[in-house]
């Protein structure tokens, strides 16, 4: 059914990474006239193949990612975070407009110092870092969120997209649902709304990180209770946990110095309060 899929039926959470795209996913993804796609972030217009999912000999184009029923279905939903990190990528926007989308655009923005807090956490937890501003500039880069923006009005008109705050949809996510479904012309039917704890990035070991997917690590979780708790601790001690970074005051006061024109550019472009944020 992929070709029976209407370039304007496509709906895209581009980002902010780490501002509650998960969350709202999973939301948006349970309404009966949403199909969500097989793969959540497949990052299909990166330019970079390697990091392009899935890597599955099934999904020839784009529009295999979902099995789109035009008799149920309105929009097809995917969340690649990915196509809103410029200038790591470049020419995403028009990559979307090339292939013939007319999607619709969900961005959900967050303080910027916690973004990248929590972005920097999510990759110790991942890869080990050493944290350093200076050498970390993407991670500012990709809270540029007038210029993320900017670069999809060159091809898209500003009416076919949504600005949330992270904060809103933690504090009042059906009000947060409300909007999106409003935007995308739907009713909120169908969609189950509790609070929870958006995504949090959870630090690991590097022994863990090691024994990520292996048979030793399913094995683990396996032994009873006591026996589990006892191996945590043992590790802990010969392999703790890395603390989370905490931002210094004069790290913010660089980041501020630094987003602070685009800041205001975003607040007068598009109606968000950043002075809420420190700018």
């Amino acid at each position: 059914m992929a070709s029976d899929i209407p370039k304007d039926a496509f709906l895209l959470l581009i980002g902010a990474m780490k501002s509650g795209t998960s969350t709202l996913y999973s939301y948006l993804v349970q309404h009966p006239q949403i199909c969500g796609a097989k793969v959540k972030e497949p990052f299909y217009f990166m330019d970079d193949p390697m990091e392009r999912l899935p890597h599955d000999p099934s999904i020839s184009c784009y529009e295999d990612l979902w099995d789109f029923d035009p008799a149920d279905h309105r929009y097809a939903l995917e969340g690649s975070t990915g196509y809103t990190k410029y200038p790591a990528q470049l020419g995403l926007p028009k990559r979307i407009f090339d292939h013939g989308l007319r999607p619709k655009f969900i961005y959900i923005v967050r303080d910027p110092c916690e973004r990248i807090i929590s972005e920097y956490n999510y990759n110790q937890s991942r890869h080990g870092a050493q944290f350093d501003l200076g050498r970390c500039s993407y991670l500012i880069e990709r809270s540029n969120y007038g210029l993320q923006l900017a670069k999809f009005l060159e091809y898209f008109p500003q009416e076919d997209f949504l600005v949330l705050d992270f904060e809103d949809l933690k504090k009042d996510p059906a009000q947060m649902i409300q909007r999106s479904c409003e935007f995308l012309g739907l009713s909120n039917e169908g969609i189950q709304i509790e609070k929870k704890k958006l995504n949090p990035t959870q630090l690991r070991s590097n022994t863990h990180k090691k024994m990520k997917g292996s048979s030793a690590l399913a094995l683990m979780r396996k032994l009873p209770g006591p026996v589990k708790q006892l191996g945590k601790a043992v590790l802990h001690q010969v392999d703790p946990v890395p603390e989370k970074y905490v931002m210094s005051e004069s790290e913010r006061a660089f980041v501020h110095y630094v987003l602070k024109d685009d800041m205001q550019k975003f607040a007068d472009d598009w109606g968000m309060d950043v002075k809420k944020w420190g700018f």
